[in-house]
């Protein structure tokens, strides 16, 4: 974020190596990539009408920027390609929406809609069938979105853990490729939620470590999830038929946060130290 630029680095020999960097004129926020592109979404952390925040689309081969254009909203956050279309959802954190920006010309993408979504929506995620899911971390929510002629509506049946007590922070979600369950990280809760797709309810919520951030499925067969846990300094690895811990990584720099599955390990950033790690992690954890 502060270097306000993006990072390439190659795994060679269980070592990293940085091979090139993209700067970037405000703050790098979050990277997700589908295809040969990659997006990017970036904010300078200003109020008012100084603040902006963007979307940039870049070619992965030759690390040139594609395009570049305002997400609508304040302080974006996670950026989505949606599974079907040419379209993706934006989280932005201060203006409490969400941003679709439709990328059928990705040298000028378009925003199509901006939905209110609660308060302070952070993770996003999409069903086998495209519905749009939302973790709301101050709302303590699921959102629901879902298209109605082309256009997307937020469905009023909110799904809220622990209604009647305080129920934490939503802060990231998964879908299983069955499309019948879905995984939620809860920073206030220090839990992660087991979320029943066709009944709409929690099933099983499991206490893992402090602050749970980002959650991945480990491998295709989704039977176990990453777990980053942001005051603990670990990785925890969480049985997703079980919903219990099976074991966590070596200690982590500070605050580790993003995370990406790889060949017989992950990669995690650690927030505070500002840096890039690789862990390995035994084959019995895989299987």
């Amino acid at each position: 974020m502060r270097g306000k630029c993006i990072q390439i680095f190659k795994i060679k020999n269980k070592n990293l190596f940085l091979e090139s960097e993209i700067s970037l004129p405000e703050h790098c926020i979050e990277l997700e990539t589908f295809d040969s592109l990659l997006l990017a979404t970036t904010s300078n952390f200003k109020r008012g009408p100084i603040e902006r925040s963007y979307l940039y689309i870049i070619n992965k081969n030759t690390q040139e920027i594609v395009s570049k254009t305002r997400t609508g909203g304040s302080w974006s956050k996670v950026a989505k390609k949606h599974p079907q279309k040419n379209l993706v959802f934006v989280s932005n954190w201060r203006s409490n929406n969400i941003s679709i920006i439709d990328m059928e010309n990705t040298k000028s993408p378009k925003i199509k809609q901006v939905i209110h979504c609660g308060n302070r929506p952070r993770g996003i995620t999409f069903t086998p069938e495209g519905t749009v899911l939302v973790a709301g971390f101050y709302s303590r929510k699921l959102h629901f979105l879902k298209e109605n002629r082309g256009k997307y509506q937020k469905s009023s049946k909110l799904v809220r853990f622990a209604s009647k007590a305080y129920s934490g922070n939503m802060r990231d979600v998964l879908v299983t490729k069955n499309g019948k369950y879905a995984y939620v990280s809860n920073m206030g809760k220090n839990m992660v939620h087991k979320f029943d797709l066709e009944k709409k309810t929690f099933t099983k919520s499991t206490l893992v470590g402090k602050f749970p951030s980002s959650i991945r499925f480990l491998n295709n067969k989704e039977n176990a999830l990453l777990v980053s846990c942001r005051e603990s300094n670990f990785i925890y690895f969480l049985d997703t038929k079980r919903m219990k811990i099976i074991g966590h990584s070596e200690k982590t720099s500070k605050k580790p946060t993003g995370l990406a599955p790889v060949p017989r390990g992950f990669l995690c950033t650690a927030f505070r130290s500002n840096t890039l790690e690789y862990h390995k992690i035994s084959t019995n954890i895989l299987v």
